[in-house]
């Protein structure tokens, strides 16, 4: 089947036939125990994807969903939120929303966060949690998280947490090796899945500050609790049935690929970023 549509967005992207055809088939049980075979079998794939060797969990929701509940569930009072754009100011908002004590460092639009003003920043204050966004669709800047995290980790105990929503699967991302206690990602851009689901890590340090958090309520509580450790009895519903059981068609098509796909994405998009500039010639963003 020959499709002529193009997207000229960060997000939706275009989702391929095969996996749209994944979605058509006949709705399961969601606490069905085949189900719960596909979730795990799912689940223990996706640490490829996330570059991790802990647990990736799928949430049936968008990413604001994840950055609120990572706020509500792992921070017991302060957090300071890292700011170069508009969604990096939405962990902002949120963290003030939730009442937590929170600081932000600012960055102008369209430049990237300086890892030593993150350092001086943790010198003055004590926080519980950091927060960034590593490629900030407001305006295509990326940041260097690897960079940037290591600040953090040299100057405080803080817990590392990274929107990569518009950088998963199109530029490396790697939780472990850039020490990120909780990364998050929706499924509707790089990845190229349909809108509606968010894949998250956790931390043994992120689940050890949660647990000592009161009142996370009742959804977000569950939403960070490992889905009742790898979707449990009592979990939050999950609510993706319409990915349908075939997983292979899903996740798993960038996951098989994911090394050369991000590299090859990242490098087209700096190429046509010199070709773009004045005199054909721009210095490469900051990348980790």
């Amino acid at each position: 089947m020959s499709e002529k549509i193009q997207f000229f967005l960060p997000g939706p992207t275009y989702v391929l036939e095969e996996v749209r055809q994944a979605m058509t088939q006949p709705m399961v049980g969601h606490r069905s125990a085949g189900f719960k075979t596909f979730y795990l079998n799912l689940s223990a794939k996706l640490p490829k994807l996330l570059r991790t060797s802990g647990d990736v969990m799928v949430a049936s929701g968008s990413s604001t969903l994840v950055m609120e509940a990572a706020v509500v569930s792992c921070v017991p009072s302060s957090v300071l939120n890292l700011t170069c754009g508009a969604f990096s100011e939405r962990w902002h908002k949120i963290s003030k929303s939730t009442g937590k004590d929170a600081d932000k460092l600012a960055f102008p639009w369209g430049q990237p966060i300086d890892p030593d003003l993150v350092k001086k920043a943790l010198e003055r204050k004590r926080y519980d949690a950091v927060t960034m966004v590593h490629n900030e669709t407001s305006t295509g800047v990326m940041s260097p998280i690897a960079e940037v995290a290591k600040a953090i980790r040299e100057s405080s105990d803080a817990l590392v947490i990274v929107d990569a929503v518009s950088s998963l699967g199109g530029a490396p991302v790697e939780t472990d090796a850039w020490g990120i206690d909780i990364t998050l990602a929706g499924t509707q851009k790089a990845i190229a899945v349909p809108t509606g689901l968010t894949v998250f890590t956790l931390s043994d340090r992120a689940a050890g500050q949660a647990a000592k958090v009161p009142f996370r309520g009742m959804v977000q509580k569950s939403v960070m609790d490992v889905m009742e450790k790898l979707y449990g009895p009592r979990a939050a519903e999950p609510g993706f049935d319409p990915m349908g059981q075939d997983d292979e068609g899903l996740v798993m098509r960038l996951v098989k690929s994911y090394g050369g796909r991000a590299l090859s994405v990242f490098d087209r998009v700096e190429k046509l970023r010199e070709r773009l500039s004045p005199g054909g010639k721009k210095r490469r963003r900051a990348v980790s």
